[in-house]
This record gives C-alpha cells, structure tokens and sequence, in this order.
C-alpha cells in the first residue's frame, strides 16, 4: 500500500482522536499527500527544544513524548502524542525563526510525514475546514493543560497517577480478557514526568493502585483491569 493513501489511514482514523479524525475524508487524503515520509527509531529526537521551526511531522504510526528542561537540566514530559496528531505545527504558525519550545521524542517506532512549513500553510489556505478543526485541536489541547494545571495543585500524587492512566486507557486502551491493555509503553520516570511528581512517588502510586486491584504493571506495560472504578478513584 502506498504511504500516505486514504486507506492506510483508515487503520488508524478515529482509534485516537488525533487531528486527522477531525478531518473531511477530502481533506485528510490531501494533507497525507503533502510532505514526505520519514521513520524514527525509538528514543530518536524528532524536534530539539530551541531548534528553529520550518516544519512540521504528521505521526501516521507510532508514538511520542513532548518534554522541556529546565536549567538545572530537569525533564518534564508535557504530554504524549500518537497516530493522527501534528507535532511542531505550532513553530510553523508562529515564525519560523522563533525557537521552539519543547523536544519531542519516539518512545516506540515511529513512522511520519514531514511537511515544510510552507508546504503546511498552503494546505490550510487551500482547505480552510481544516483551519477550524486546527483551532479545536489547539483549544482541547489547552484545555488539557489547564486541568492539569488544577490537578498539580489539589490532587495528591496517587490521584494524579489515577487520573493520568484512566486518560491513557482512553486513549491507548485496547480489549484484553482481563481488562484494557494500554499500547503506550512508558517508564515509570515518564509517568513521572507526566505528573509532576518523583519517580519513587509514582512507583508508589503505582503500588497502591495494584494493590486495591484497578490495575497491573510490568516493564514498561500496563493493564488496566477496572477502568471505571479507577476513574472514580481519580476523581
């Protein structure tokens, strides 16, 4: 099958909630036409924080993890994004000079499209439907942010973990006869990044919920065995 085809991107449209899934199935197929095809491995750099931003990566497959550091050389994952969703677009929007704010990382395999920034701004002048579903991506994702931002500060470290891996069940979960297995594959220092907590306090988070039965873990895998009881546990 031929990168890039209407096709392919059925596999995975509407598994995530990515930007392509708010597309017009026109509009899709002309943004996977743009740009070229590029793979990643795993743990490879995609954009570093500071690096000037002429483009930006449609992920087709695959997963990454969006970080920033801080002086003393602190790492803090801001979020995760996976099949469908646009990574770097917002450097493309603002200036191509302005550096960029956050490194983005493959923390599996990872298969994308790059589209220059030009490349990118003509698409969204030729398909202004697809202008709107941008400004709804940016506005969820801002959304996002700032419940984080309220969680950081009024929930213990337990309930932000809760909270968190009910969001990646959501997300990433798929059937398993004990419950939801989740597909992206993170260590416990990236849940803690994603948290805003410290790697012990997350390992015993991570113990608490074991131990009340809503989950289990091994390395690097999670299954999630009573989604709704964790939800609520995180509320």
């Amino acid at each position: 099958m031929a990168p890039g085809t209407l096709a392919e991107v059925v596999q995975f449209t509407g598994e995530h909630g990515g930007f392509l899934d708010r597309l017009t199935p026109a509009d899709r197929a002309a943004l996977l036409a743009a740009g070229r095809d590029r793979a990643y491995r795993r743990d490879a750099v995609v954009f570093h924080e500071g690096d000037r931003g002429g483009y930006a990566v449609l992920i087709v497959a695959g997963r990454v993890k969006i970080v920033t550091s801080a002086a003393d050389g602190t790492e803090t994952v801001l979020s995760l994004r996976g099949p469908g969703e646009l990574v770097g677009e917002m450097a493309v929007i603002d200036d191509p000079a302005t550096p960029r704010s956050a490194t983005v990382i493959a923390i599996e395999p990872l298969r994308g499209r790059v589209l220059l920034g030009a490349d990118l701004l003509a698409y969204f002048e030729s398909h202004p439907l697809a202008i709107v579903e941008l400004l709804r991506m940016l506005a969820a994702r801002l959304r996002a942010s700032d419940r984080r931002r309220v969680e950081h500060g009024a929930y213990t470290t337990t309930r932000r973990l809760a909270a968190l891996l009910v969001e990646l069940a959501d997300t990433y979960g798929r059937p398993d006869r004990d419950g939801l297995r989740v597909d992206a594959a993170l260590s416990q220092a990236e849940l803690a990044g994603l948290v805003g907590a410290s790697r012990e306090s997350v390992a015993r988070g991570l113990a608490v919920l074991r131990q009340k039965g809503y989950i289990a873990t091994g390395r690097r895998t999670l299954l999630v065995r009573d989604l709704e009881e964790l939800r609520t546990y995180a509320l």
